[in-house]
């Protein structure tokens, strides 16, 4: 499984706040915004708070994206 190969390769470490405990595989480049869909384009991250931040912020640029 992608996201168990993920956290083995980056050992725990979640690669937004470099804390110990990442439980969660994340796209660094959303495939929303063109990132691959492929181990390279993800990381180890900590669900809350920093994978739902991310979301948040990535959510924010979708809307600026897609107003006149």
């Amino acid at each position: 499984k992608r996201s168990a190969f993920v956290l083995r390769r980056d050992e725990g470490i979640c690669q937004v706040c470099n804390e110990p405990g990442a439980n969660e595989a994340d796209h660094i480049t959303p495939v929303a915004e063109g990132g691959a869909d492929h181990v390279s384009n993800m990381q180890a991250i900590h669900k809350t708070p920093c994978h739902k931040e991310k979301t948040q912020r990535e959510a924010q640029r979708a809307r600026a994206r897609s107003q006149p």
